[in-house]
């Protein structure tokens, strides 16, 4: 556990509440694993979107063991299944870091998002970066064993493609992409526009739903 990283001390192992502020909303955990927990996203670009966050203070899902691997995969698809059912769509994002290189993650922390989007996220980064499409997301382990930084997506189809990020990658790269294609290119940053409307309407909407 890491003392200084906000996930740790809001979900990490052992569980702790948050130092820094009184419970909120965007610290319910929507369900639990013995590795993960997935919480509504803080800053949501749009009502569904959620993370799944490990327990252990590691830098990316690439990092985990093949147990806890294993356990990421099978919660992915939980995830993405009820999205699906909900939302209509499912699109999956993380920025894979290293201890030396943050590839565009504004919290050092392994965290993939999953959010409902009408648009192939992979599609738009490949307009900026060289991907790889894959079927294997054992891939990621790869990249984590060398300390490659990576981009990695999954679009509503489900088709996986990873990208190798620069070192130089803007904070929250990802979110700014998006954020862009839905109209609203000031709104990426979570820390200045929270949406807590859209985390309320999240957790209402989700709680119920099986996750």
């Amino acid at each position: 556990m890491n003392q200084e990283c906000i996930f740790c001390r809001k979900f990490g192992t052992p569980m702790t509440s948050c130092v820094e502020s009184p419970k909120q909303e965007c610290d319910t955990i929507l369900i639990e694993t013995q590795q993960f927990i997935v919480a509504p996203a803080l800053g949501p670009l749009a009502e569904g979107h959620v993370l799944i966050i490990t327990k252990a203070h590691v830098y990316s899902m690439g990092e985990l063991s093949e147990y806890a691997f294993n356990e990421f995969i099978s919660l992915k698809s939980k995830v993405q299944r009820v999205l699906v059912q909900t939302y209509g769509s499912a699109t999956l994002f993380e920025h894979g870091s290293t201890p030396v290189v943050e590839a565009g993650a504004s919290v050092n922390h392994a965290h993939c998002h999953a959010m409902p989007l009408n648009f192939d996220l992979a599609y738009e980064v490949s307009k900026h970066f060289n991907g790889e499409n894959i079927s294997d997301l054992s891939v990621l382990r790869s990249k984590a064993a060398i300390s490659k930084p990576y981009l990695f997506v999954e679009n509503n189809q489900q088709e996986l493609e990873v990208f190798d990020a620069p070192i130089n990658l803007p904070s929250q790269y990802l979110r700014r992409l998006i954020a862009t294609k839905l109209g609203a290119p000031t709104e990426w940053n979570w820390r200045t526009h929270p949406a807590f409307e859209r985390v309320t309407s999240t957790v209402a909407k989700l709680r119920g739903s099986g996750l």
